[in-house]
């Protein structure tokens, strides 16, 4: 009988053992053929076939695990330039609040925000530029109408529920602000003075009043642009959003978009009435 049908008469699992042995003695291939009964040379083909594919088994497994610590490094990357970024806007703040005569502890407390902000999806910050965008054109009708241009709209599930603009004069109302009259506007459609889940976005930084019907609203998120140095309650003056442990309702609040662009808004009402 030929060696190839011999060959054919073991089992696989014979062959491994067979594999097995002669790895393990230490280059006593010989010795392992002759103790099993197998010819020499047939025990190295068996090495040949048998011992490749745990090899490529073990390469593969390798490749895995490089594969999983490159995926880490490159999210630890991504989180670090994350932090870079936040840390460059924190440095350009105080850059330009240190030309002002903003007090120190204000801008501090701005800059801590800025650090503890999370880094936004590109989704997301496109969404809060479309809505105040959209919160800027309302407070132009406030501006059309004499009052102070403010606007501000909530938003829930990307849609707009309850939008308002500053009409304290128009209305007689000192309680009219933008936000109230957003909230107001939402809890009718919604049919509930409670809005979860909801982003309430608004021009200026909301006051004291507002700040209280925010929390009541149980407004989820907060999104401002301008600051405002002289009764913002959301850091700049009062500390009321966010909202800390001894309310029993957080908002998280987020400010700076569109700063500019709304701050130049109420720069030149402002102007003009002088």
């Amino acid at each position: 009988m030929s060696n190839q049908k011999k060959q054919n008469h073991y089992t696989s699992e014979f062959k491994e053992s067979a594999v097995k042995l002669a790895i393990e003695s230490d280059g006593q291939v010989s010795k392992v053929a002759e103790e099993l009964g197998v010819n020499k040379n047939t025990l190295h083909t068996w090495i040949g076939r048998y011992h490749r594919p745990q090899k490529q088994k073990v390469d593969r497994v390798e490749e895995e695990h490089v594969y999983d610590e490159l995926k880490r490094l490159r999210k630890d990357n991504k989180r670090l330039k994350e932090e870079r970024d936040i840390l460059k806007k924190a440095a350009a703040y105080f850059a330009k609040e240190s030309s002002r005569s903003t007090p120190l502890s204000t801008v501090t407390k701005r800059a801590i925000h800025m650090l503890n902000k999370k880094a936004e999806s590109p989704d997301q910050k496109a969404h809060d530029l479309r809505f105040m965008q959209h919160a800027f054109e309302l407070a132009n009708r406030a501006a059309a109408q004499g009052e102070v241009p403010v606007g501000a709209l909530v938003v829930w599930n990307d849609e707009i529920i309850g939008e308002g603009w500053n009409a304290p004069i128009s209305r007689h109302d000192p309680t009219a602000h933008a936000e109230i009259q957003a909230l107001r506007s939402a809890g009718q459609r919604v049919g509930n003075y409670r809005l979860p889940g909801s982003t309430l976005y608004v021009t200026l930084e909301p006051c004291v009043m507002c700040a209280g019907a925010i929390i009541h609203a149980r407004i989820k998120r907060l999104v401002f642009a301008a600051h405002d140095p002289k009764g913002g309650a959301a850091g700049s003056v009062f500390d009321l959003l966010p909202s800390d442990g001894r309310f029993n309702h957080r908002v998280v609040c987020e400010g700076g978009l569109l700063e500019e662009h709304c701050a130049a808004q109420l720069r030149a009402f402002f102007k003009a009435r002088r």
